[in-house]
């Protein structure tokens, strides 16, 4: 038997089958993502000053994000700020998609803001420098993202002890400065993935389609929503319920109080009902007031559609883990 580490058990989940589309689909941008992205999810915002650490629970697991730290002036150590937002979660999708594609840890950014903007998705021309600009925001988040740790706990059984702590990069070099055009140029620019990151990027990487994620209109809850779904329809097999209450774990919001589970209820709600008119065959759902009733449907990326898909699917029948890749 291979023995799977607490990474790649986190990632497989209980994958046991895929259902794909069945009708014609238009061309797709086929991008990926590490499946703990589409377990758990990142903050929607800065948590309040003072926060050391970040927690979110999937069922038996549980991940915490904590942010890197450096020292003010006077040497008193404090937090860079968490990864949040549209923005990283793009970061981490491009992340996961050029080691895919590319089998390598080590990824060139290319050679402006511009250009790497259109790669990760973000579709805009206010790629201004100022305090709420689009490379202020890209650069702070970027570096929030490749200072962070994340650990995985798993705590489903007091007679097993499982879990594991990584870092999305293990070295990253970006230089901004503007060419003659007035352009933030990145080149020479490279961020080199870490070797746990990288793992979970490569082993059954859950496909998506950034198309779909840009008709999303920048929502991060409507991202994380779409990946956990397109996750979810390649292996349910049955009718499967889940309560708000448990939701609240999993995306990242307060459900400690009525108020706050009723807010987040009717919250989670309005983002699906839009998610699902985007993913219109994600078989979802919503129970008012109670949760989300999840139905065997299709995958967002059909795995015919894609040579790199083919691949991953032939590996996992020659590797026989246990497990397929989507």
């Amino acid at each position: 038997m291979v023995k799977s580490s607490a990474l790649e058990l986190f990632s497989a989940g209980d994958i046991s089958a895929q259902t794909v589309a069945e009708k014609p689909r238009r061309r797709q941008d086929l991008r990926f993502i590490a499946q703990g992205f589409a377990r758990t999810s990142l903050p929607y915002q800065q948590p309040k000053p003072g926060t050391m650490s970040w927690t979110r629970r999937n069922g038996k697991w549980t991940l915490t994000v904590q942010p890197g730290m450096t020292q003010d002036e006077h040497g008193n150590e404090q937090s860079i700020g968490f990864p949040s937002g549209t923005i990283p979660r793009l970061i981490t999708c491009w992340f996961a998609t050029e080691a895919v594609k590319h089998k390598k840890r080590k990824l060139d950014l290319g050679a402006s803001i511009t250009e790497f903007m259109a790669e990760i998705g973000i579709r805009t021309s206010t790629s201004s420098g100022g305090e709420k600009g689009m490379n202020t925001q890209l650069k702070s988040q970027f570096e929030r993202l490749c200072q962070a740790s994340v650990s995985l706990r798993y705590g489903g059984d007091p007679n097993r002890q499982a879990g594991a702590r990584a870092s999305v990069a293990s070295e990253y070099e970006l230089y901004w400065s503007k060419n003659r055009k007035g352009q933030v140029e990145l080149l020479p620019s490279t961020v080199t993935l870490s070797e746990e990151f990288f793992e979970t990027c490569t082993v059954r990487p859950v496909p998506v389609d950034m198309n779909t994620i840009q008709k999303l209109h920048g929502s991060a809850m409507r991202i994380d929503q779409y990946w956990w779904l397109t996750h979810k329809m390649s292996y349910l097999e049955e009718p499967c319920f889940v309560p708000f209450e448990a939701m609240g774990m999993q995306f990242g919001s307060d459900v400690s109080t009525r108020q706050a589970a009723r807010s987040f209820a009717k919250n989670f709600s309005k983002n699906l009902e839009l998610t699902l008119e985007v993913y219109d065959k994600a078989g979802a759902r919503i129970i008012e007031n109670k949760g989300v009733l999840l139905l065997p449907g299709g995958t967002d990326i059909r795995p015919s559609q894609s040579r790199e898909l083919e691949l991953l699917e032939k590996q996992w029948r020659e590797d026989r883990t246990g497990e397929p890749p989507f």
